[in-house]
């Protein structure tokens, strides 16, 4: 009851407060057996670089460097079929979380639906580690995202995430931008923050 409490207060100030920039949240919980990511909101990426455009993403996790892709998991036919979907790649100055759990071997879901967008991070020599905003080809600050990334017969110990929450942000001002993975424990909690998150951008998104 306490959660429930504390996420109406945090509804209600996000509501009241004045926001010239989106943010996206993805929530991972443990349900039946499976470890569900759910993402939604919106990205501000005028304060990023365009970096590259690519193929062949698909929903997936790494705790070190942190990943995390919500949407599709496309199979290696999808991959190099004609009109195969791309995504843009963003870079800058991102401030980004070390790791999100102990696993250091690439895990990609095996099931999603809706855009696919997240964080990904680039490894380059040195061990530097170089984090990247992932969203649809063309995409344009501001335009709604939701995904979904499902891993079959997984809990957060087998697929080696730490509970807590996890932001990469950047920009500043108005410019500012945020992207936070919840990683909750309790179904009943995560369902609030996931409900309370459309919520929220729905209300701003009708203002």
């Amino acid at each position: 009851m306490k959660t429930f409490y504390l996420l109406v207060a945090l509804a209600l100030f996000a509501i009241a407060t004045p926001h010239a920039s989106g943010a996206v949240v993805i929530t991972a919980t443990q349900a039946g057996g499976d470890v569900v990511f759910n993402g939604a909101g919106t990205f501000d990426l005028s304060a990023l670089t365009f970096f590259s455009n690519e193929g062949g993403v698909s929903s997936s996790f790494l705790g070190i460097p942190p990943v995390a892709l919500v949407g599709p998991v496309l199979t290696i036919e999808e991959i190099f079929a004609p009109g195969a979907p791309r995504f843009d790649f963003y870079s800058g100055l991102l401030v980004a979380p070390s790791g999100i759990g102990s696993q250091a071997a690439f895990v990609e879901a095996n099931d999603g639906s809706g855009d696919l967008f997240g964080v990904h991070s680039l490894t380059f020599p040195g061990d530097v580690n170089v984090p990247i905003i992932i969203v649809p080809e063309s995409y344009k600050s501001g335009t709604d995202l939701t995904g979904t990334g499902i891993f079959f017969n997984q809990t957060f110990d087998t697929l080696g995430i730490t509970p807590g929450s996890y932001t990469w942000s950047w920009g500043s001002g108005e410019n500012f931008d945020s992207l936070t993975l919840n990683v909750i424990p309790e179904p009943s909690a995560a369902g609030l923050v996931f409900v309370a998150t459309i919520l929220i951008l729905s209300i701003r998104q009708h203002r």
